[in-house]
């Protein structure tokens, strides 16, 4: 894989080389692409997973940026997320989501501020 691509790029790019095209990714791609985490890979079954807290994290913030309270965005973003993302069931190959835990952010190695030394 080429390291400057992002982590969505790469996570295409091992699909391909997974033989996973089949794989479901959230749309749009250019809003959703950013949160891509990986792929999980189990027996019989492999799908693209993505930063649940920073999803909602950025839904939230848009919410306040255009007039809502921080609780009421906080609800807003959280159902959202619940009902729209993780509720949806698309077949075999549909997205999950992780928490991330603190202190264990992913950083993207395409990222010109992510040192590959």
């Amino acid at each position: 894989m080429t390291n400057n691509l992002s982590r969505a790029e790469r996570i295409l790019e091992l699909m391909d080389e997974l033989g996973a095209e089949g794989l479901l990714m959230m749309e749009p791609r250019e809003d959703f692409d950013p949160f891509v985490v990986g792929l999980v890979e189990r027996f019989n079954d492999i799908f693209v997973v993505y930063d649940k807290d920073a999803l909602i994290d950025s839904f939230r913030r848009e919410l306040v940026a255009g007039g809502m309270d921080f609780y009421e965005a906080d609800v807003v973003a959280t159902e959202h997320w619940s009902f729209n993302q993780n509720g949806g069931w698309y077949g075999d190959g549909t997205w999950g989501f992780i928490s991330m835990m603190e202190g264990t952010k992913v950083p993207d190695p395409g990222d010109p501020a992510v040192s590959t030394e």
